[in-house]
């Protein structure tokens, strides 16, 4: 490493340092990634459990119990036995392994991950919970259209690799469509996190789309713009599609205008049928 990417990254370790809660356990928590020893460490989360992988993700739930639980708790509120679900930019399979928990033998859970070291977590995970036979694992790029693309190699923050015009490690990409169209017949649940790629997700998915009831999406102007678009360009392919857009909030939802904006890191609710969510999970409209 360079003198001068070490500078950054110890610059880096610093300042999420000092942002930290519990600056001792994070600490601890870089030492175990950084000697390996964290993968001698198991996270039990309830109905499946996680291997202290060395990356940012695995380093989060470790270091906090209650780590994006929000997401947890809406599958669980969500999801029904049987439920098909996509899960897109799964990282080391949390939500992947939550949903197999809930849809059952009968349902099913596709996983896709592109970055090939954090897939070999996901792929781990999977295996430890073996219990789970309902998952397909992809390791894949989604995009608008079939090829191949460079993706980035982030160490600090590999939560974060995205698709890059120039990067160190080439990814085959398929589209949701060229994937799954012939094989499935409903999506209850399509979950999207790929750092900004979202927009050219769903243009290769306008087959799936019609057969989706509910998409949750990672949606941040500042991603977006990296890639030439804005949160409006989501908002009217998912308009089109036949969806409205909320925003969660204090276990409410809030509807967005088309004009919306996402000036923070958030995830967005795009729900076809609105009877049917409230149904499932007593989530109403805000007054």
């Amino acid at each position: 490493m360079s003198s001068a990417k070490k500078r950054k990254t110890i610059a880096h370790y610093m300042r999420t340092l000092r942002e930290q809660d519990k600056p001792t356990r994070y600490l601890i928590s870089r030492l175990l990634w950084k000697t390996g020893l964290c993968r001698l460490i198991i996270i039990d989360k309830g109905t499946f459990k996680l291997r202290f992988y060395p990356s940012s993700t695995s380093t989060g739930y470790w270091y906090n119990l209650d780590f994006r639980k929000v997401d947890e708790n809406l599958l669980a509120n969500y999801l029904k036995k049987n439920d098909i679900v996509i899960d897109v930019g799964a990282n080391i399979g949390t939500l992947t392994l939550k949903a197999a928990s809930i849809v059952g033998e009968e349902g099913k859970v596709f996983s896709i991950e592109a970055h090939p070291t954090t897939f070999k977590f996901l792929k781990g995970n999977i295996f430890l919970n073996r219990k789970f036979t309902n998952i397909e694992a992809f390791n894949v790029a989604i995009g608008d259209r079939k090829g191949t693309a460079a993706i980035s190699d982030k160490v600090t923050r590999d939560d974060q690799n995205q698709i890059v015009p120039e990067g160190e490690i080439n990814v085959d990409v398929e589209t949701l469509d060229g994937l799954f169209d012939d094989i499935v017949k409903r999506v209850d649940f399509l979950k999207i996190d790929v750092e900004g790629y979202e927009k050219f997700v769903l243009l290769g998915a306008d087959q799936v789309l019609k057969k989706t009831k509910c998409v949750y999406i990672e949606s941040w102007e500042s991603h977006f713009i990296n890639y030439g678009y804005s949160t409006t360009d989501i908002f009217e392919i998912l308009h089109s599609s036949g969806f409205r857009v909320f925003r969660l909030v204090d276990l409410r939802l809030v509807e967005t205008s088309s004009s919306y904006i996402s000036e923070v890191v958030e995830n967005l609710l795009a729900i076809r049928d609105l009877g049917d969510f409230t149904e499932r999970t007593n989530i109403t409209l805000a007054d």
